[in-house]
């Protein structure tokens, strides 16, 4: 009833490492979008909001989940390409700094576009004060 990721991400949770790396194959032709949701999906689960840094690698893209009070930081060359997407749902508090568009206690709807192709400019800092927010660098 579980993906093996799922069930990976669940083993993950039991454990007392406090910081979570997850990696996917490279993308390719026969690539599986309904398996990559799934994932990114599934990093919003409560039972990993106690990881102080979640950080998956989807093929080429790396995507850090942030949950309800926690931060990250993308150590990125200037000019990096980001993006914020609330996809599990609003996300309010975002603060993000070291950007070319910075925000400050912004609220993200989900299905927002608001937070798309940002640049950096330093090393982003994004918090989230209350949801899951998904970062991706592409």
């Amino acid at each position: 009833d579980s993906t093996d990721t799922a069930l990976a991400l669940n083993s993950a949770a039991a454990s007392e490492c406090s910081d979570l790396l997850v990696l996917s194959g490279e993308a390719g032709i026969d690539d599986r979008l309904d398996h990559r949701l799934a994932v990114l999906g599934a990093l919003g689960h409560p039972s990993l909001a106690r990881f102080d840094t979640i950080t998956t690698y989807l093929g080429y893209a790396m995507v850090r989940t942030v949950h309800a009070g926690r931060s990250c930081v993308l150590e990125v060359p200037d000019g990096t390409l980001f993006s914020l997407l609330a996809l599990h749902g609003m996300c309010s508090g975002v603060t993000v700094t070291g950007a070319r568009w910075e925000l400050e206690a912004a609220t993200l709807e989900a299905g927002s576009t608001r937070g798309i192709s940002n640049l950096a400019a330093g090393e982003p800092w994004i918090t989230c004060g209350d949801g899951v927010l998904t970062v991706v660098v592409p």
